[in-house]
């Protein structure tokens, strides 16, 4: 049998499927590179900047939030929320395309961000145009909390993001989920950046967490932002889906076209309360 000339279809065929794998494996391999780029850039800095396009006044204008970070946390006693881990960034990176889409899940909202550390996603929301923010943790952490968000509001009266006085919009708080210390569901909004840790914390207090925190109806929402370890016992991703339904929340997985910055490892979803039938 001839092999078959470039001209015949079947060598056509053989060329476009090789054509189009060597186009997705160059699209992976630069993704993975994007990926590693914004990963790594900044991890080991004592300040974690945090970057994004607003418009304002017909004009697209850059804008730089910056938050400190602690490299040794672990031993000092601030703890591991002492910098900023990746799936905070991408939380804050879907947070920014909601807004620039006009769909913000955060402007004007009352806004609490769960297990905070560094304070990069609430300090986001702020930018964003939230009414309230309550940044959460427990311990030496909120010291860096109150440190980050102060130097922020400074920067965004500077830049007349805000008028002076409007200090009053944040507050740093110590809580344990589902301890019942700051209310029953008055928030709009819970951000919730890799605080689904077995290993370290049990999930059934941050699901309770939600549930006791969020509004009832169809406009509360909980973002949250999770990145795979392996869990010998369980799959994480399938616990928090089994008590989200329990407690009656629904989920949905963000797309990762929604989200700028992204991993393979790292999820988001949306968690919103399922509406009672009456």
């Amino acid at each position: 049998m001839s092999r078959p000339t470039a001209k015949h279809p079947i060598a056509l065929a053989f060329q476009d499927v090789s054509a189009t794998t060597t186009a997705n494996s160059s699209s992976k391999i630069g993704n993975k590179i994007k990926e590693l780029y914004w990963r790594q850039q900044y991890s080991q800095a004592e300040y974690y900047p945090f970057e994004y396009m607003e418009e304002e006044e017909e004009k697209n204008v850059h804008v730089e939030i910056k938050v400190r970070q602690k490299q040794c946390g672990e031993q000092d006693g601030t703890g591991t929320g002492a910098v900023v881990w990746n799936a905070a960034h991408c939380l804050s990176s879907y947070m920014c395309y909601k807004h620039a889409v006009g769909s913000s899940d955060v402007e004007g909202k009352k806004i609490i961000d769960l297990g905070t550390g560094t304070g990069l996603t609430g300090i986001v929301a702020m930018n964003l145009g939230a009414e309230e923010v309550c940044f959460t943790d427990v311990g030496p952490v909120l010291e860096l909390t109150k440190e980050n968000v102060s130097i922020n509001i400074e920067n965004m009266i500077e830049k007349e993001h805000i008028s002076k006085g409007s200090e009053g919009r944040t507050r740093t708080e110590e809580y344990w989920w589902g301890s019942g210390t700051l209310g029953v569901k008055c928030f709009d909004c819970i951000l919730i950046a890799d605080c689904i840790l077995p290993k370290l914390y049990p999930m059934e207090p941050l699901v309770a967490a939600i549930d006791e925190l969020l509004v009832d109806g169809e406009g509360g929402v909980c973002l949250v932002s999770y990145e795979h370890r392996t869990w010998f016992e369980f799959d994480p991703r399938e616990k928090f889906a089994e008590l989200c339904e329990e407690a009656e929340l629904k989920l949905r997985r963000i797309s990762e076209g929604e989200i700028r910055e992204t991993a393979e490892d790292i999820i988001v979803w949306e968690v919103k309360r399922k509406i009672k039938e009456t």
